[in-house]
């Protein structure tokens, strides 16, 4: 007989060689940018999202969300919060969250995205 040992339940971190994440809110993404979050969120290959607080994005990464998000095909970000991006998707939000053209993101939340070779 095995003796089973329990862990307190603590999100998995899931990381892989495209965009691998690390986030403490559970978030997992796989090689085709798909992602289930805890909060709801869904992700296909194509970046279509769909949130329970609305957000909503199309295939050329179009987002409208209720609290007033917006991007064109370029990565345009504007939020009422004050996420702002330029065209090299350098972004810089309020609370902390970082990214440049290749997609790195560093976010106060834990979340963490490489690409391969990283």
């Amino acid at each position: 007989m095995k003796t089973i040992t329990t862990e307190p339940m603590i999100p998995r971190q899931v990381i892989l060689i495209y965009d691998r994440s690390i986030q403490k809110s559970g978030m997992k993404i796989n090689n085709y940018n798909r992602s289930i979050h805890k909060s709801g969120i869904k992700t296909n290959n194509y970046y279509r999202s769909m949130h329970d607080s609305d957000t909503k994005t199309n295939n050329y990464d179009h987002f409208v969300h209720e609290k007033g998000m917006k991007t064109n095909k370029y990565y345009r970000f504007m939020h009422t919060s004050g996420m702002k991006s330029d065209d090299h998707d350098c972004f810089e939000h309020e609370n902390g969250m970082k990214t440049n053209i290749y997609d790195r993101f560093i976010q106060k939340s834990g979340m963490k995205t490489f690409y391969a070779g990283d």
